[in-house]
């Protein structure tokens, strides 16, 4: 009885989980190239579903074969590997880093790691964050490539990296919860 209490009690705490359509309805909003651009849902005659750039390139223009949600995930999934490949390819080469290849995922609970084989995850949920927000944890996994821990000298180089990481911290710490909950259903 105790633990269902407690289990109870802990559930109660956890944010909503949202389908990805739901989140865009509140949120209409995602990161690419350090940029934010608004989003907007709109159905194709086409095989396939994809994206393009709206409005001065202002707004992501997501046009959907089917109208569900495993479609629309797929697309953003599809949408994530591409952008993001991109920003870390950006910054790895603005930081003089060599990694060996980048893969999208579907994390829990991890926004990104960096294997000693040097290879990067991203979760695909980092187009949700904020420009500043997605470009720490894409720092903070290149730092990696240098520094395979967590000890003094990660800290030193991410802090060169991105001097405003312990600001981006608390920032993450703050939204993370929910994010992860995002397209769960």
């Amino acid at each position: 009885k105790k633990q269902k209490f407690w289990l109870d009690a802990q559930l109660s705490k956890a944010p909503p989980t949202y389908t990805l359509t739901e989140w865009l309805n509140l949120y209409p909003q995602i990161t690419a190239s350090g940029d934010v651009f608004i989003v907007r849902i709109e159905m194709t005659e086409l095989c396939r579903s994809s994206y393009t750039f709206g409005h001065g390139g202002n707004v992501l223009v997501l046009h959907l074969s089917d109208a569900d949600e495993a479609s629309l995930v797929k697309l953003m999934r599809r949408f994530a590997k591409d952008t993001l490949t991109c920003r870390v390819a950006y910054h790895a080469e603005r930081l003089g880093l060599s990694y060996r290849a980048i893969s999208i995922r579907n994390q829990s609970s991890l926004w990104g790691s960096c294997s000693a084989r040097r290879c990067i995850s991203l979760n695909w949920r980092l187009i949700l964050l904020r420009p500043e927000l997605q470009d720490y944890i894409i720092l903070h996994e290149l730092a990696h490539l240098a520094e395979m821990n967590h000890g003094k000298g990660f800290w030193t180089l991410l802090d060169q990296y991105d001097p405003d990481r312990i600001r981006h911290e608390v920032a993450i710490e703050k939204v993370s919860a929910a994010l992860m909950r995002v397209a769960r259903n």
